[in-house]
């Protein structure tokens, strides 16, 4: 069992709170586990939603706190490589930024789920990694979210070289759904709703290697490798594109007495 809280006594987060209990346990061995999650918070807004005055955007409201609660769990079974979980978290009287970058708050609740399944497989040395998340929000006027969140990675590991070198070669693959994402206002620094275009349903493909020899380890990575191949529509927000093709590498090398 974990337990732990928090509660604001005074100042302008007085009788805020944020209270949550965790709950793991092995079944059987512990190669499956169990763990459960449960939460309840409240906090007072931002001071940006209530006071701000620029150029460009002026208010002064006296917006009400809000509230999250939200139950969790997560199973895991290591011996088949599968993990399954799922969030329900219900929030009210939620803060945003309306379609005119106009601090709002959403009078109501609004529930949002979200599970994910996560399964990998390996063939003699060849490893596939997968990952899906599915998020559903029955009321997305405010909440904005893809429906699905893909991740996946094929990779080739072995040790070569009679062992001398551990090698790891393949390529990663991220992917959402399109959806109407929040615009950025550079006048506040927040993002705020938009509903003139979706964005999404692009892949993104990375190619990487990694090796280790003794207490030396390499990596080479090649980012958005689909970078012009797919057509350009790689944003996701809007007016702000995802970054091109570009070559990373690193070295570490640990040294002992």
């Amino acid at each position: 069992w974990n337990i732990s809280g928090k509660y604001g006594i005074n100042g302008y987060n007085a009788n805020d709170y944020d209270a949550t209990v965790g709950f793991k346990k092995n079944i059987k061995d512990s190669l499956n586990v169990l763990f459960l999650k449960a939460e309840t918070k409240q906090q007072a807004a931002d001071f940006i939603f209530n006071r701000y005055s620029s150029n460009n955007f002026k208010w002064n409201n006296n917006y009400g706190k809000m509230q999250q609660q939200s139950v969790a769990f997560n199973f895991s079974m290591k011996k088949y490589s599968l993990g399954i979980g799922a969030d329900f978290s219900e929030y009210t009287n939620v803060l945003y930024f309306d379609n005119y970058a106009i601090a709002r708050q959403y009078n109501g609740s609004i529930p949002v789920l979200s599970v994910f399944l996560k399964k990998d497989f390996e063939f003699h040395n060849f490893h596939l990694n997968n990952k899906i998340n599915y998020q559903y929000v029955p009321d997305s006027s405010v909440i904005r979210l893809p429906e699905f969140v893909l991740e996946h990675s094929l990779y080739y590991e072995n040790d070569l070289f009679k062992g001398a070198m551990r090698l790891q070669i393949g390529a990663s693959v991220f992917y959402n759904s399109a959806y109407y994402s929040n615009a950025y206002m550079p006048a506040t620094g927040e993002f705020y709703l938009q509903d003139q275009k979706k964005y999404g349903d692009y892949p993104f493909i990375d190619f990487f290697v990694n090796a280790r020899i003794k207490t030396v380890r390499i990596f080479l990575k090649i980012d958005h490798l689909n970078s012009g191949l797919m057509g350009n529509n790689y944003m996701l927000t809007p007016h702000y594109p995802m970054n091109t093709r570009a070559f990373k590498f690193g070295l570490s090398w640990r040294f002992f007495d």
